[in-house]
């Protein structure tokens, strides 16, 4: 089971519509130093960054397993009702193979998130807002087949 949200990536005036797992274990490695990098950013499959900048990713600096793309975007998560909950600017992460567009652990702290697995929710912690998750609320065969492509639940679609 996970927690997902709907989200819109904006740049430049282009915006695009996904379905994010909410992953507090996805994070980078430790600096050598034994440090963290504390930054904003969210992990996203190759295709993400060619529909949003039309980027080839191998073009990106390589840190590591990713390709980081220089710029910050702005990504917003959405109660399954469309309604904009929060917004944050960020870096983009490329990991080649990935399937998922993942909400780091860095992401979610600095956007002020908390996820409650119990109640399959995630908490807007400033104005106490709980958010279901996107597939407790939204049958997933009633979503348009282009929105799941990032989740497990393209294959059951036609």
């Amino acid at each position: 089971m996970a927690i997902y949200a709907k989200i819109t990536i904006k740049k430049s005036g282009a915006k695009k519509e996904y379905i994010a797992l909410l992953n507090t274990g996805a994070g980078l490695k430790p600096l050598p130093t034994g440090d963290t990098l504390t930054i904003p950013f969210i992990i996203v499959p190759p295709e993400v960054i060619e529909e949003i900048d039309n980027i080839n990713f191998k073009e990106l600096s390589r840190v590591g397993e990713y390709y980081m793309v220089e710029d910050m975007y702005t990504v917003c998560l959405h109660d399954p009702n469309d309604r904009t909950i929060v917004c944050k600017e960020c870096y983009i992460f490329v990991r080649p193979g990935e399937n998922r567009i993942l909400l780091s652990f860095e992401f979610l702290g600095a956007a002020d998130i908390i996820i409650d697995p119990k109640r399959r929710c995630w908490i807007y912690r400033p104005e106490g807002k709980e958010i279901d998750d996107f597939f407790k609320i939204k049958n997933f065969r009633e979503v348009p087949k282009k929105l799941l492509r990032f989740t497990p639940y393209y294959d059951f679609v036609q």
